[in-house]
């Protein structure tokens, strides 16, 4: 693994989640992929970036821990999760500043990885990924509950670079799902 992914390995990555969700993608002029195609395609892109700057492969995202609750085994998925060495990471592909629940999403996220850490009663390696230093921002800002939190609990948090297609695509797909959602309050 050397470098950032190219484009033909993220035309790939983008064809694969576009055939995966049918026609949700770009399938005729004028469609938009989904918000959540163009982010899937954000994550694999952001996932390949953190993985050739660790050197390593990360793998499977599920996880089965004995919790000694009723239901014995059960699972918890992260992005990626990688056995040796000891690595889990968490990916947000969002642009921008958090904005109301988001906080709450990024936080969850951290609290799967340090459940799974606990159950595992082993140290893991934990990463969240941003997708640019706007997004990631309040999560180190010494001011905020949240950045206090994953520091005592060595969550390291970072940002990927998103190639410059995949950045727009993004961007426009969180203008269409904001255009939605404002349409949705006010009918």
């Amino acid at each position: 693994m050397t470098g950032r992914p190219d484009r033909r390995e993220l035309r790939a990555a983008i064809d694969a989640v576009e055939s995966d969700k049918g026609s949700g993608g770009m399938t005729g002029r004028g469609k938009h992929p989904s918000a959540s195609d163009v982010q899937q395609v954000a994550e694999k892109e952001l996932l390949r970036t953190v993985e050739i700057e660790l050197q390593r492969e990360l793998g499977d995202s599920r996880v089965h821990l004995e919790t000694g609750c009723p239901l014995g085994k059960i699972r918890a998925e992260v992005d990626e999760y990688c056995e040796e060495p000891p690595i889990m990471c968490e990916i947000w592909a969002h642009l921008g500043s958090p904005k109301g629940a988001q906080y709450g999403k990024v936080m969850m996220d951290a609290l799967k990885m340090i459940f799974i850490e606990k159950h595992l009663d082993r140290k893991f390696k934990k990463i969240l990924v941003f997708a640019d230093e706007k997004a990631l921002k309040p999560f180190c800002d010494s001011h905020r509950w949240q950045a206090k939190c994953l520091r005592d609990f060595d969550i390291e948090c970072k940002v990927a670079e998103l190639q410059r297609e995949t950045r727009e695509r993004l961007q426009e797909a969180q203008k269409q799902q904001a255009l939605g959602f404002l349409k949705k309050e006010a009918g």
